[in-house]
């Protein structure tokens, strides 16, 4: 009976249906070697759903196999001539690169699987990869993007009238929301995506609901609200053994009793969460929360020698995230110029398709000059040999014109090649100067193969331009941020524990404003406006509990 499953998903795949459903449920390895085991006897097409079927099954078990039976899958599609097929081991292998935090390469791939499904109009497959894509940038903090793509599959999936694609894509856009700290409005879309999740009675997603209500309700310092939400989603989190949100929840009801004053239920949740968070693989990001969390409790019950401990382990973990963050910024300027790199390839085939149509004109009408020429010599041979003669030379020197004139294109194109390498070079040296860093960046580019010979040196020094500003300025706020938790440290634990309820957010407008910068200064080291400085002082100053005339950097410099 287990085989006849086995072939009945992947007949289902090989008829071109959309595969990305049929394995949401097959990361069991039970079930992946049974489908492994079934591989070796395939071939052709049958073969092909396999390979597409284990490459999505391994995405959360090993992200290499991801990209290996994909890899194979893309191969065989090409040689089949399976388009269907293509699209979906391309976003395999972008899944695969994602995983593996490899953005620009996720990107690269997820782009031509993108371009293959918008060609098949297939709007299910389309909308997957937009959704792939969205999370992407999602995971890069480019909250922009990731809200354009999520927006995309959120009317593509309100065409098809499907709740419970509509469903997941407003928890999208709530999380994306979430990031851009819009927590009214990420909670809009959470309890729309809650009231059709609960209409559609799926409880692993209703509880996922739940408990992104609740910290956004948290964040809002609506703490009564927060814990009702989140008491919810950790009872259903502990019926369907899911220990990593389960873990997450914990660590947010902590923190909402903390600021409700519930000193002995907020130690209760940090007793039961920090046991799980210590049985998970992947759980950096919930210790550093554990840990700030406990810290709190820790002085809010007198004991300041253990809250100093659990702050310095928080702090240790934050600083080991400092160059996650820096790769995360790397990447996104990689992913950034691909994405323009490929806007660029789209206009350069569009002239090549133009410039192949004129030659192609220009050799019919060429053709038709010969065929010209030639009748008029076979009909004029007898006048004369003078005349043939004539029109001999004549058609020589055409001829040694025309070489002559290739070679002296040939001449100007080698030039113009050799100096747009020296441009190359040049640029090249100049950014290795700077930081050595971008150097792996910058030969990538040149070794690129343009193309278009007429517009490539402009692009190529607006791109150098554009990632020199930004690698500078991400440099200038990284160092600053790193030496002012550094040289600081003693002045940030004396903060969090006389204001406990200062976001990370404030904390940084703290530490500049303790070193006297203007609105003006600290605006353009966030590369932000200045009305958005005078409105977080503003909202600083509320936290501090100051007085009207009362100077806030002054009161900062007593801390």
């Amino acid at each position: 009976m287990k085989k006849l499953v086995l072939y009945g998903i992947i007949i289902l795949v090989a008829n071109n249906l959309c595969a990305q459903s049929l394995v949401d449920k097959l990361y069991d390895t039970q079930v992946i070697d049974s489908l492994e085991q079934e591989l070796s006897g395939m071939e052709g097409s049958e073969r092909l759903g396999m390979l597409n079927v284990l490459a999505e099954a391994y995405w959360f078990h090993n992200p290499d196999m991801t990209l290996r039976y994909a890899g194979e899958a893309l191969t065989l599609s090409q040689d089949l001539n399976d388009e269907k097929a293509e699209g979906y081991a391309l976003i395999n292998i972008c899944q695969g690169y994602l995983l593996k935090d490899i953005y620009d390469k996720a990107l690269e791939y997820g782009l031509k699987s993108l371009e293959i499904r918008e060609r098949l109009e297939s709007k299910e497959d389309i909308a997957y990869t937009l959704r792939t894509l969205g999370w992407l940038y999602y995971d890069i903090e480019d909250s922009e993007l990731a809200l354009a793509y999520h927006e995309k599959v959120l009317n593509i999936n309100l065409e098809m009238n499907d709740p419970e694609r509509i469903a997941y894509s407003y928890n999208s856009l709530g999380l994306v929301y979430a990031q851009k700290n819009d927590h009214e409005r990420a909670i809009n879309y959470f309890l729309q995506s809650l009231q059709m999740k609960e209409q559609l009675k799926k409880s692993d997603r209703i509880s996922e609901s739940l408990k992104n209500i609740g910290i956004s309700y948290s964040a809002l310092e609506q703490y009564g609200i927060a814990m009702d939400y989140l008491l919810k989603a950790s009872k259903i989190f502990n019926e369907t053994h899911d220990y990593y949100r389960l873990a997450q929840v914990y660590n947010e009801l902590a923190l909402v009793y903390l600021n409700l004053n519930q000193l002995e239920v907020a130690g209760k949740t940090l007793k039961e969460g920090g046991p799980i968070i210590d049985r998970l693989s992947d759980n950096q990001e919930l210790k550093m929360k554990y840990h700030l969390v406990s810290s709190r409790y820790h002085d809010k019950m007198g004991d300041h020698a253990r809250a100093l401990e659990d702050y310095r382990a928080y702090m240790e973990i934050y600083n080991k995230t400092l160059s996650r963050e820096q790769n995360h910024k790397l990447a996104q300027m990689r992913v950034t110029y691909e994405a323009e790199k490929r806007e660029g390839q789209i206009k350069i085939l569009a002239k090549e398709k133009e410039l192949a149509e004129l030659k192609r004109q220009g050799l019919v009408i060429g053709i038709f000059l010969l065929f010209v020429i030639a009748t008029l010599a076979v009909t004029r041979m007898r006048s004369s040999f003078k005349k043939r003669k004539a029109i001999y030379e004549a058609n020589q020197s055409l001829a040694a014109e025309r070489l002559k004139n290739e070679k002296l294109i040939q001449q100007n194109l080698k030039n113009e090649l050799q100096f747009k390498s020296q441009e190359l070079i040049n640029f090249g040296l100049h950014i290795s100067q700077k930081n050595e860093l971008y150097i792996s960046f910058i030969k990538q580019m040149q070794e690129l193969e343009f193309l278009n010979k007429y517009d490539a040196r402009e692009q190529i020094r607006n791109l150098i331009q554009f990632f020199s500003r930004k690698l500078k300025f991400n440099e200038t706020l990284d160092n600053y941020e790193t030496d002012a938790e550094y040289l600081n440290e003693d002045f940030f634990f004396r903060l969090q524990t006389k204001f406990p309820n200062l976001t990370d957010h404030d904390k940084r407008l703290v530490a500049q404003l303790r070193r006297k910068l203007s609105s003006k200064e600290i605006s353009s080291l966030n590369n932000i406006s200045v009305k958005s400085v005078e409105i977080s002082r503003y909202r600083l100053r509320k936290k501090l509990s100051l007085e009207k005339g009362q100077s806030l950097v002054d009161f900062i410099q007593t801390i």
